[in-house]
């Protein structure tokens, strides 16, 4: 899944978030709003979710980076590096 690649980044809900008095999706696909965090899950690869800003709405949206395997480290550099990056830019 990473021929030559360091880390993916996606995101991590491929959908804005829906309001939290709603119980779920009404199109019966209860597995495509974590089709991109099941999918990191299955292949037993690191990742980290963190916050990457909002929608126009205010609400949250995160941002995955998924890593070969056995390379937490560079997973959890590349998540450090990206806050570091948000922090600097509200500056």
């Amino acid at each position: 899944m990473m021929d030559g690649l360091y880390f993916l980044s996606l995101p991590a809900f491929p959908m804005p978030p829906y309001a939290t008095k709603t119980l779920g999706l009404d199109d019966g696909d209860i597995f495509a709003p974590w089709s991109n965090t099941f999918v990191v899950n299955l292949t037993e690869q690191p990742a980290a979710t963190i916050s990457c800003g909002e929608t126009a709405s205010g609400l949250p949206v995160g941002l995955q980076i998924v890593g070969p395997h056995f390379d937490d480290i560079c997973v959890l550099r590349s998540a450090r590096t990206f806050e570091l990056s948000i922090s600097a830019a509200r500056l």
